[in-house]
């Protein structure tokens, strides 16, 4: 392959950077050469080629190739006499060349005009090189005038390849660092250009050759980006979160939010690290340019009128002048640091500026029309294009140069050396000082002006469909950080548990509901099983129990927080439960229901005692929230467009908001505040939760915004609140439930669903003797031998309250049965067609039978040979399988008139089983096992629905019952 200017991904071979940053020494050229030398081996002969791509300016190409001699030629002499004669006159004109490229370097060098205007800088009159993001990489361009400077030339070669879509970059060169941001990647990556200069930086950064990311999260559309000389910040704007932003070249790379409010479309951004100043164009509704000191604060607006698409600034830091580009207007401008001295240097001449830079008296811009880069005097004249070779799309560009700078108020020392502070050294421009800032969210501690507190006190957790977010309310800027989680579908419901430092949250489309830290570590499944529509989720931070509503089982189940000791609490009655909270304090759980008959209900925290609290004049009660000091309810009504208070008994009903809700969602408390979230208007708004006055928009646009959760973790929080539960689970196996007014213990143990409470009312075991059945689409167990449990416990009207076994694909279940073995429950669906089973704690809940059955009615286990027989009502046919569906086979199928109920007697081998029968009176017939030596075993018994076939032993003899 020739080498050729175009050929820049393969920069090592045509004149480019190594890895390293250096030049390589073979095939490399100088700064200031305008041609490029290569050395390299043709692909196919294997014969190195020298070429010369440009000499003295002419575009034809100069290539000479020596050829070596061939070992079998017969004239090997001859042969490799000529070849040697070649490869000496080869010697000959490249040492010519070089002889002759001498004096037109120096040529180029003279021909660069000088800024006589400016006391800048430098004292060179060789032009800058300059590097620039090309979207797919980052390239430098060495540039010179030809020919009097009617004619610019330009070579690139490439430092950062493989990018996606680099838009702005920026260079410590004296650290050897470039930065830059990734559109496409959403990233801010830095790199080093010279391991020796950042190696011997004090401290050393943590750059190679290598890309290294230092913002990954929230970096949407960072439009310009600018590194501070002195301290080694970064700063950047970014177009769609509005904000401008800094962080640390140094890990852990804190980053703070330094301006949020009253910017619309922030673009290009220039530092004076000298005078402690920014400056940032916004190309919003009110186009202007501002300044502000570098930490954030006195803001100024320095040009606003005659101003449309200001899309490139840069400042001369000697004669403190602002140039800046307008793209709509065609024109560069020039105003002074305090926005005085305005004039225009050039009109029409730019046609689509994108960046702009200046150095040493002369301005140089990309443009998006030309793709190209140009240069002209700052005072407006000698307008130029530099021409390459190269097919380019040049986004930000700065000097490629160690560059001179005005020499700061506070001296050259880095001021931040001595500052003392804990995170974030910025610049200050009213005293010439330095101002110590925290990480976004934290504040620094009070009475300090260096040290940040260690954590966030006060903040929000808002899911937001595909992610959650935190928003910190210690700070102003309310910057919403998103958790790196994995595996997110769509969130519904948060809480947090401040003791462990879990997130919890429900995920309708993935059916789970997970937990997390909140730097998104030690992420774990709590449920997965037997759960449709996770809606609500609360946690009981006392007791260490997660209760959750599912509008797919319509159910209200709790757990411990890991999941463990799972029981179903309230399934009846329920039509679309949705929001859930509670109050440990004085042990009620509250949760609202949008079916057909809206209401918000209250309960113990065990489930019983359940009463309305409001069920009038409310439609669609998305979201609920508790003030558990003044003891009163909030609601969201997403149909009525409002939001509601009451008391804990439903009393003192009133309207808290009602303008401009379009579709309110979640809703939480927190300090003097109500927040909540709209669908509507995307938004995540607050008020003040007494008088809805002093409304405020937290975040907008907020797209999707699900549930919302606040949380105070400092000592005065509400999760300070005790009860009995809270040392050692009150001393209960599985589950612990606050009940004030219930004996001296004022709380009750509880088991989880396939156990029952033993005797000494806080141990759990398996019972030995319960009764199965199904009611309202669930299926029941009530212990036999509850009663002394029951009263041990000290739960009212003992022996009456029957366990609902978790599990949620039940519509019609028509006959039970139970495997004692493995402890399974199957069971007959007529509505689902369908025969399923499950463990008695609601888990693996499976299919066993699912085609060729029409009206699966009655079902028995053999507990022995381990199959499992049921009668098909539709296809009159009596089958059986193995326990898991195998092996299916149809026993009995002639005469076999609406068979019913079915029951075993697998140690006789015997089967009986009910015939309705159509046009004759039902009978019970019985036959072995595979449906052979087939009898009647009681004629006449009319329609036993749902009857039992039941026997017990009387001495040697089986005495068989029909009940």
């Amino acid at each position: 392959m020739m080498c050729r200017e175009a050929d820049h991904h393969d920069h090592h071979h045509c004149g480019g950077l190594t890895d390293d940053g250096v030049r390589p020494e073979s095939g490399g050229r100088s700064k200031e050469e305008g041609g490029s030398f290569s050395f390299e081996e043709n692909n196919q002969r294997n014969q190195p080629v020298v070429t010369f791509p440009m000499f003295k300016g002419r575009k034809r190409r100069w290539l000479w190739r020596w050829m070596p001699p061939s070992s079998s030629s017969s004239s090997s002499s001859s042969g490799w006499r000529g070849a040697l004669t070649i490869n000496f006159i080869n010697v000959f004109l490249v040492l010519l060349l070089l002889v002759v490229q001498v004096p037109f370097t120096t040529q180029k060098g003279s021909n660069y005009p000088s800024n006589q205007q400016s006391s800048s800088s430098s004292s060179s009159t060789s032009p800058p090189r300059l590097i620039f993001a090309n979207r797919r990489d980052i390239r430098i361009i060495d540039f010179y005038y030809r020919g009097g400077g009617t004619n610019i030339r330009g070579n690139t070669s490439v430092v950062v390849n493989d990018l996606t879509e680099a838009t702005a970059l920026d260079i410590l060169f004296r650290l050897g660092v470039v930065c830059w941001s990734d559109i496409e990647s959403e990233k801010i990556q830095c790199s080093s250009f010279n391991q020796t200069a950042t190696q011997s930086a004090s401290p050393p950064l943590p750059f190679s050759n290598k890309k290294t990311t230092i913002v990954s999260e929230a970096v949407l559309a960072p439009e310009d980006l600018v590194c501070d000389y002195v301290t080694g910040n970064l700063y950047w704007t970014d177009s769609e979160t509005n904000r401008l932003e800094v962080v640390s070249i140094y890990p852990p790379f804190h980053r703070k939010v330094l301006i949020w409010d009253d910017i619309d479309q922030p673009r290009a951004l220039a530092l004076a690290p000298n005078l402690g100043y920014m400056f940032w164009s916004d190309w919003g509704e009110h186009a202007k340019i501002e300044r502000a000191s570098m930490d954030g604060t006195l803001r100024k607006v320095i040009v606003d009128d005659d101003v449309f698409w200001p899309n490139g600034i840069a400042l001369d830091l000697f004669q403190q002048h602002l140039y800046w580009a307008d793209a709509k207007l065609h024109y560069i401008g020039r105003v002074d640091f305090e926005g005085g001295g305005r004039v225009v240097i050039n009109r029409g001449a730019p046609l689509h500026p994108f960046a702009l830079v200046y150095s040493s008296g002369f301005l140089f811009w990309s443009d998006w029309r030309t793709n190209s880069l140009h240069v002209m005097r700052s005072d407006g004249s000698n307008w130029k294009t530099l021409t390459t070779k190269q097919n380019m799309t040049p986004m930000d560009l700065a000097v490629y140069t160690e560059q001179t700078h005005p020499t700061p108020v506070w001296g050259s020392r880095n001021p931040c050396l001595s500052a003392g502070c804990s995170h974030l050294c910025l610049l200050h421009s009213s005293d010439h000082t330095t101002k110590c800032a925290c990480p976004i969210g934290i504040k620094l501690l009070p009475n300090s002006t260096s040290q940040c507190s260690p954590q966030i006190t006060n903040f929000l957790i808002v899911a937001r469909g595909s992610d959650i977010r935190r928003i910190s309310l210690d700070t102003e800027d309310f910057t919403d950080v998103i958790i790196p989680l994995s595996g997110i579908k769509h969130v519904l419901a948060v809480d947090y548990h401040v003791e462990s430092g879990y997130l919890f949250w429900t995920d309708d489309e993935a059916t789970r509901i997970k937990k997390a830290k909140l730097d998104g570590s030690s992420q774990q499944i709590v449920v997965k099983d037997e759960i449709i529509h996770p809606d609500g989720l609360v946690v009981d931070w006392v007791a260490q129990n997660l209760y959750w509503t599912d509008a797919g089982t319509d159910r209200i189940e709790v757990s411990r927080l890991d999941g463990s000791f799972r029981k179903i609490l309230v399934s009846r009655g329920l039509q679309e439960p949705r929001a859930i909270s509670i109050d440990p304090a004085k042990g009620f759980l509250f949760w609202s229901d949008w079916g057909k008959k809206a209401k918000i209900e209250r309960s113990l925290l065990d489930g019983s005692e359940r009463a309305q609290v409001v069920s009038d004049d409310i439609y669609w009660p998305n979201g609920i929230a508790l003030d558990l000091q003044l003891e009163k309810v909030y609601w969201s009504d997403a149909k009525a467009d409002r939001i509601e208070v009451c008391g804990y008994d439903g009393g003192g009903r009133r309207t808290v908001l009602q303008e401009d809700l379009p579709h309110i969602f979640g809703i939480a408390l927190l300090g003097e505040h109500i927040y909540w979230t709209d669908w509507q208007r995307r938004t995540l708004e607050r008020a003040d939760k007494r008088t809805g006055q002093n409304r405020k928009i937290i975040k907008e646009p907020f797209t999707d915004p699900m549930g919302i959760k606040g949380v105070n973790v400092g000592e005065g929080g509400m999760w300070n609140v005790s009860n009995p539960c809270k040392a050692a689970n009150g001393g209960c196996e599985h589950l612990c439930f606050y009940k004030p007014g219930v004996g001296e213990k004022e709380f009750i143990c509880a088991c989880s669903s396939g156990y029952e409470l033993s005797s000494d009312g806080k141990s759990c075991s398996i019972p030995d003797a319960f009764l199965v059945f199904s009611r309202d689409g669930d299926l029941h167990r009530i212990s036999l031998n509850r009663t002394s449990a029951s009263k041990a416990s000290g739960e009212a009207n003992p022996g009456s309250v029957d366990d609902v076994i978790p599990v949620s694909k039940v519509k019609a279940a028509s006959a039970l049965d139970f495997d004692t073995v493995e402890s399974r429950i199957y069971w007959s669906d007529t509505k689902i067609k369908a025969i399923f089973r499950a463990f008695m704690n609601g888990s693996e809940t499976e299919k066993v039978i699912e085609f060729g059955v029409a009206h699966p009615e009655g079902i028995a286990v053999d507990w022995l040979s381990r199959n499992i027989y049921w009668t098909d009502l539709e296809r009159n046919r009596i089958e059986v399988a193995k326990l898991n569906g195998e092996h299916r086979r149809t026993v009995l199928w002639t005469d076999v008139d609406s068979p019913k109920s079915i029951v075993l007697h697998p140690a006789r081998g015997w089967m009986y089983y009910a015939l309705w029968r159509s046009s004759n009176p039902a009978i019970i017939e019985k036959a072995a096992l595979d449906g052979g030596n087939r009898q009647l075993f009681v004629e006449r018994v009319g329609r036993a629905n749902g009857s039992r076939l039941i026997w017990k032993r009387a001495s040697s003899t089986g005495q068989i019952l029909i009940k």
